[in-house]
């Protein structure tokens, strides 16, 4: 056993944990818990990485295309905005939910918040 002088002087023996009490001091630091994933936001990573990889892929067609893109890619284009929109609706009402992980609803505001952005600076861009 271990001594200890205090401050008034007094020595104080201090006791050594026993076993017991380390496996209790193991078991309190296990987390329990509730939470799950929200469907919605499950949902909005979907959306958001079939609308960022159409939207990748109609503005490699523009590209390709020397900049005169058809109606077909501006039209799939369009859709993958209306559909990133959506997406954005749902993780940001996924990250509203009670007693579920934040992490999916962030991943899906940043897929297809990057789809809307990208969408503006293609409008942005067009108008020049």
């Amino acid at each position: 056993m271990a001594t200890v002088r205090k401050p008034g002087g007094r020595r104080r023996e201090l006791e050594r944990p026993s076993l017991a009490s380390a496996d209790k001091a193991k078991r309190g630091r296990k987390l329990f818990t509730s939470k799950k994933y929200s469907l919605k936001s499950l949902i909005s990573d979907c959306i958001g990485a079939v609308t960022f990889v159409s939207a990748a892929a109609g503005l490699a067609a523009a590209y390709r295309a020397g900049g005169q893109a058809t109606v077909s890619v501006g039209a799939g284009f369009f859709v993958s905005l209306v559909l990133a929109l959506a997406g954005f609706v749902l993780a940001v009402l996924g990250r509203q939910d009670p007693d579920t992980y934040a992490s999916h609803a962030r991943i899906g505001m940043l897929l297809n918040g990057l789809v809307i952005v990208l969408g503006a600076v293609v409008v942005y861009l067009g108008t020049l």
